[in-house]
């Protein structure tokens, strides 16, 4: 079903053959038309797309916020609008060039130069890439991180910022109201959540398409205004952490990181189905459900694909990581065979005592379809770094397959955290550049504990490189969204935060961060 503008709120274009464009001015916190909610262009709306940058040029936008993948569900949802990366683009009389391009797990940013006749302007897209259409994120925290990468952008143009969906209605409706509302929450004390759906309604008809939209714009609600969960700046974080206030701080912060994020039905659902597999799964290990879970079919016979096992995104990298239960001698092989399949680069086993299908130095040992080979090992004071082949003599022929392995040791049995923030930042940064080319498999007891852990300080590290800024709460907020058991204890969720601490002392913040 389409959705058309209003005629008293629409935008209306100068000069070209038309005047039109689905496209809604709407009223931010006590700013007129601070938003452009506008229909994802696509050729049979928008032909050459060039009355969409015509909108853009006229309007003075510094800002696109786009919150649809190009196809969804195998339906296309919006054309490719823009150039590839180093390429220019003429849309009628406008110029497009796509000056840069950065990934990450759950968006994409574009700086575009956009120039008519002899002026030019800067334009910044940023294109969340984690929403399903008519759906919601799986959990707030990428969409809250989101918006404050667009906040924190800053844009000489004065001009409103463009909100595009695939029809421009629903995830453009609860994007705009989670902006609008946060604002008027944080300068007022108090949203009127339906006042504003209301509202923005009179701007342009069924913003916020569904139930599931309008419940998840009051828990994302709950986030940006109830939770204490800002990112700090990498060069006063040395004094947020040692301040009178931090411990009653981290214990605060813990307490609300406690309050469930309910998995869907679905997932529950599939979660005790699982539950069942009682020689799969450990006693205290979370359960997965179904949705990232990894499936095993190497060698494997129809419905027998279940592992415990959960992909879970890095900063920069979707499903960089899988947090796998410590294979128990019935999953040695299930576990060699998830191996295999994700072509891991390195596996990081969070046991002090060695797992059950690491060899002597130069013997092999034999499991099930799988034999692994230790070809190389060496010992520091922190861990075990071994390289080990396996190789695969089953259905659809023999396959092998090198793996660096990383044996943590310097993390006692019943201690909540490593024995050194330094020593473990020195091994995240290890394995980081072994696994530039490939994911990276952890396990511990639990599945998400220990290797939880590693995650969330792994995740903190890159995202204060890259933005010089970080919020831990935030960080383990999203990881425990797929993995309910990761980072499980006050002493962890403090852990994080020396790590990162750390991190900034091991070189000079202005000379590196600048």
């Amino acid at each position: 079903m389409s959705t058309y503008a209003d005629d008293d709120t629409r935008v209306k274009l100068t000069g070209g053959d038309t005047d039109f464009i689905n496209a809604s001015f709407v009223d931010g916190y006590r700013q007129e038309n601070e938003y452009i909610a506008s229909q994802g262009p696509t050729d049979n709306t928008m032909q050459d797309y060039s009355v969409f940058w015509r909108m853009v040029w006229q309007q003075k936008v510094g800002k696109i916020v786009m919150l649809t993948n190009l196809v969804e569900d195998g339906k296309p949802k919006c054309d490719q609008y823009w150039p590839d990366h180093g390429i220019t683009k003429q849309y009628s009389e406008i110029n497009v060039t796509c000056l840069t391009e950065d990934m990450y797990a759950d968006f994409v940013m574009r700086t575009f130069s956009v120039k008519m006749a002899k002026e030019g302007m800067t334009v910044q897209q940023f294109h969340f890439t984690s929403w399903p259409d008519k759906g919601v994120p799986d959990d707030v925290t990428s969409l809250v991180d989101f918006r404050h990468r667009v906040l924190q952008t800053k844009s000489p143009l004065c001009g409103p910022t463009i909100v595009h969906c695939s029809a421009g209605v629903g995830r453009t409706g609860t994007y705009i109201a989670m902006d609008l509302l946060t604002r008027e929450g944080e300068a007022e004390g108090s949203v009127d959540i339906h006042g504003c759906v209301t509202n923005i309604r009179h701007r342009r008809t069924r913003m916020i398409q569904t139930a599931d939209q309008y419940a998840f714009l009051h828990h994302a609600l709950v986030h940006t205004l109830a939770f204490d969960s800002k990112p700090v700046q990498t060069e006063g974080f040395a004094n947020y952490v040692s301040d009178s206030e931090n411990e009653q701080r981290l214990i605060k912060q813990f307490k609300q990181l406690e309050i469930s994020m309910e998995r869907s039905e679905e997932e529950q659902q599939a979660s005790e189905r699982n539950s069942a597999l009682i020689k799969s799964n450990r006693e205290g290990a979370d359960i997965p459900g179904n949705l990232y879970r990894p499936r095993l079919h190497l060698g494997k016979e129809p419905g027998h694909d279940y592992i415990n096992a959960m992909y879970v995104n890095s900063y920069k990298q979707r499903n960089h990581f899988v947090l796998a239960m410590t294979p128990l001698e019935e999953t040695v092989a299930d576990s060699l065979c998830l191996t295999m399949q994700e072509k891991a680069a390195c596996i990081v086993d969070m046991g002090k005592e060695c797992s059950l299908y690491i060899p002597d130095l130069d013997t092999q040992a034999q499991f099930g379809l799988y034999t692994v080979d230790n070809l190389r090992q060496k010992s520091t004071i922190y861990s075990v770094n071994r390289v080990l082949r396996i190789s695969y003599n089953g259905q659809g022929g023999p396959s092998e397959h090198t793996v660096s392995h990383y044996q943590v040791t310097a993390w006692q049995d019943n201690v909540n955290t490593p024995e050194s923030a330094t020593h473990f930042l020195q091994l995240v940064k290890e394995v980081e550049i072994k696994a530039a080319s490939g994911s990276v498999i952890m396990h511990c007891k639990t599945g998400g504990g220990r290797c939880g852990l590693y995650a969330a300080v792994w995740t903190l590290l890159e995202k204060t490189g890259i933005e010089h800024e970080v919020s831990v709460f935030n960080t383990i907020r999203q990881l425990r969204a797929r993995r309910p058991n990761a980072v499980v204890t006050t002493e962890q969720y403090a852990f994080c935060h020396d790590c990162v601490s750390e991190y900034l002392q091991s070189f000079d913040i202005y000379s590196n961060f600048s």
